[in-house]
């Protein structure tokens, strides 16, 4: 039977966020940062995040 990461994270939680790291840094690395470029064009429309919403 499959073991699900997160029912464990005091188990496997050194390697979550290992992991975690490497794919955020291939991400920034291979598409950088997320500024909306691939969102459509709309007049008017402004696509920047400035806020986060909790």
């Amino acid at each position: 039977m499959p073991t699900s990461w997160s029912a464990g994270p005091s188990e496997h939680g050194d390697l979550i966020l290992a992991m975690n790291a490497k794919l955020n840094a291939l991400i920034d690395k291979e598409i950088g940062p997320d500024k909306g470029q691939m969102l459509p064009r709309s007049e008017g429309v402004d696509w920047a995040i400035t806020q986060l919403d909790p």
